[in-house]
Formats: C-alpha cells, structure tokens, sequence
C-alpha cells in the first residue's frame, strides 16, 4: 500500500508500510500495537502532524476512546461517549476573540460579537423552550429581526383593569355614579329593579392589546359589593367586536352571563366572571360590551343595591407586540 508520512516530534519521519508496522526512516520496524492504549504507547515528545487523519478506538462495545491533555497544574481528557454518542468535555472551552460555532450551515450559530456580549443567529429563528426532544411546544421564537414571539405555555396573561371612573352609564337606563366609602371611590350603583324594562346598565369600550393571541378566547372579571351578605347576583354582559371602518352601533354579537354570591361580608368586594367570549378575528381592534344586572330575574336573590368598582379584561400574549 502507499506509504503514509507520519511527523512525530523530531524523531520521524515515521511511515506505515502495511497493516501492521510502521518503520522510521531507516526502515527498523515496531509493531503497531505501541500506540493502543496508553500503558503501552511511545513516549512522543514535541507535536504531532498527522498528514491525513488520526482514529481513536477500536470498534470496542461500550468503551469510550479518549484524548487526554496531561500539563504541569491541570489535566483534561475529551471523550467519545459510545453507547451515549456524543462528545464529552472535562474542562471549560473557550472560543477565541468573535470566532463562531455554526450548526447546519454557516447560517446559525454561536459567537461573541463584542466583549460582554453573547450573540446567537439564525435565519429563521432561535427558539428557546422544550425543543431537546424535537420540535418544541412551549418556547419563545426570537426572528432575524428581533421579534419576539411566545408559543405554548411560555405565553403569558394580561390584562386592564377599568375602574369605576373609566365606565360610563349612557344608556335608556343607566346605573347611579356614587362616591363609595369613607374614601369616596368612584363606583357604578345598581338598583334592585323588580321590572327586567327598568333593570339597570353601564356600557365600555375596550381596544385589543398588538400582543393578544388571538387564538385564546379572553374573559372578563367585574369587581363588585353589596350590603347585603351571601345572595347571589345575576349580571348580564353583551358584547361586539369591531374592525377598523365596521359599524359600531350593532347590537350585540353574543350575550354572557354570570351569578355569584355576595360577600359574607357587608361590602366585601367579590367577583364575577365572564367565560365563552368569542375569539375575535385578525383584524378585531376593539371589543364593546354592556353590562346589565338582571335584578328581575329569578336567580338574583339580592334585595338590595349592588356597586360596581371596575372590570377586568384579560387576555393571553404571544409575542411583546407588533414588528414595525
């Protein structure tokens, strides 16, 4: 076969002539087995140039083939971890100065531009979540050109909190604006109407968040109390979405409702919920809802006025807003 140079230190050049020996320039032979293991290889001073390629290992069921640095203060080994089949590093690696490791193509990678800094690129995206087991569920997505977007769990909840002072009451029958408590906070008062024409209301609007995932329904949570203790209220919420340039005086697109309890305590603050508001559509800017207390109806058993303190929108995000 043709001989393979082989520079050891400056003792060589050795050469494998056959499978088996490899001969210094002199032609005087030595088994090839002096280099497996390192009980049995050559003492080799200086470096080592190897003309076409080294191999470590010999096809050995679960051992793992090493490089091993042996220095004055610290020592450190790499090894090839065969049934797990990855590298494994002993010690700290450090990069040079801005030199990059790249996983695919030269495309995606890891480098420091600048000291201080850690710089990571891709041309699709850097996701970081779940993703070690494959395609990942719960992750956030950074894009070439910094948006952020936030996917599975790794999404999080919003919300506005509107309080009395932000809510208006324009309508045929409209709640009572009162100072409440020794504060004089502002807050919408409900009457206890006996006849559902007379039951009273308050209107608001609400403008969509650029962060909102739109796949995710919102909910709506009134904060609200009454004199009377542990009866329940029934409050009636209807609702439109809008786009820009669509007709705003529609009526409601759906109608919501929810009943719960009083406070056991005179004026405890308690809250209502509203679940099953329609997912509003790409281009939805704006939600305009009215709410009502069905004091009428059967289910309210409060015999008594009811404040209303303010409402909270809620809404799940998906990226931190809107790429300019």
């Amino acid at each position: 076969m043709a001989k393979q140079q082989y520079y050891i230190g400056s003792t060589g050049p050795f050469y494998y002539d056959d499978g088996d020996t490899y001969r210094d320039g002199e032609g005087a032979g030595e088994s090839q087995t002096a280099f497996y293991g390192l009980a049995t290889a050559p003492a080799i001073f200086g470096s080592v140039k190897c003309i076409s390629s080294i191999t470590i290992g010999d096809n050995v069921d679960g051992a793992d083939p090493f490089i091993q640095a042996l220095g004055y203060d610290n020592d450190s080994i790499i090894y090839w971890m065969e049934d797990e089949d990855y590298w494994k590093f002993i010690d700290d690696i450090l990069v040079n100065s801005n030199e990059k490791i790249h996983f695919r193509d030269t495309a995606i990678g890891i480098y420091s531009q600048a000291d201080t800094y850690l710089d990571l690129f891709a041309d699709g995206g850097i996701r970081i979540g779940d993703s070690s087991g494959g395609a990942p569920t719960n992750y956030v997505d950074i894009k070439p050109d910094g948006e952020i977007n936030l996917a599975g769990t790794a999404r999080v909840l919003n919300s506005i909190w509107v309080d009395a002072g932000g809510i208006k009451s324009p309508g045929a029958k409209p709640a009572t604006a009162i100072a409440h408590g020794t504060l004089e906070t502002p807050a919408w008062q409900f009457g206890n109407e006996a006849v559902g024409g007379n039951q009273e209301s308050v209107s608001f609007n609400i403008k969509i968040a650029n962060r909102m995932d739109r796949s995710v329904a919102p909910t709506l949570t009134i904060g609200w109390s009454s004199t009377t203790t542990s009866k329940n209220v029934k409050w009636q919420l209807g609702y439109l979405w809008t786009k820009l340039n669509e007709d705003t005086t529609a009526g409601a697109e759906e109608t919501l409702y929810a009943t719960t309890s009083s406070s056991a305590t005179a004026e405890g603050m308690v809250t209502s919920t509203f679940i099953g508001i329609n997912v509003p559509d790409s281009d939805d800017i704006c939600i305009h809802c009215k709410l009502t207390r069905l004091s009428a109806d059967a289910a309210d058993e409060c015999e008594d006025d009811v404040e209303l303190h303010g409402i909270c929108f809620q809404w799940t995000s998906n990226k931190l807003g809107t790429a300019t």
